[in-house]
């Protein structure tokens, strides 16, 4: 009964682990992206992330015009007020359970590995 336990505890780290990588993998790609794409800019204009809202990401390009991605970028990333807050609790608090679900599966299938078990159960 003990070796089904643990293959039903497996199961359960898997299923939580499935359910909460494909709710989270479009928020993970739109915060990194606008990250990645941030700081790239600031590669540009030699700003720093501190300085995002007033310097790098103002929304005004080299020519003083306003720039239709620095907006986009600057919403995405760091959207203000309780909305911005929440959503950056949710995605964060979701990929802590994904890294901490994942080490688990991962120290499963290496313990499986040690015995000389190849699959759960």
């Amino acid at each position: 009964m003990r070796k089904e336990d643990n293959a039903t505890k497996e199961s359960d780290l898997r299923k939580w682990h499935r359910v909460l990588g494909i709710s989270l993998v479009l928020f993970v790609i739109m915060q990194a992206g606008s990250g990645l794409l941030i700081t790239i800019d600031e590669l540009g204009t030699g700003g720093s992330h501190s300085q995002v809202h007033s310097e790098s990401i103002s929304g005004i390009d080299a020519e003083g015009e306003e720039s239709p991605w620095s907006e986009v970028l600057k919403f995405v990333h760091h959207r203000d007020g309780l909305w911005g807050f929440v959503y950056r609790i949710l995605v964060g608090t979701g990929t802590l359970g994904m890294a901490i679900t994942g080490s688990m599966i991962f120290m499963r299938i290496r313990a499986r590995k040690k015995n000389g078990r190849h699959t759960p159960g």
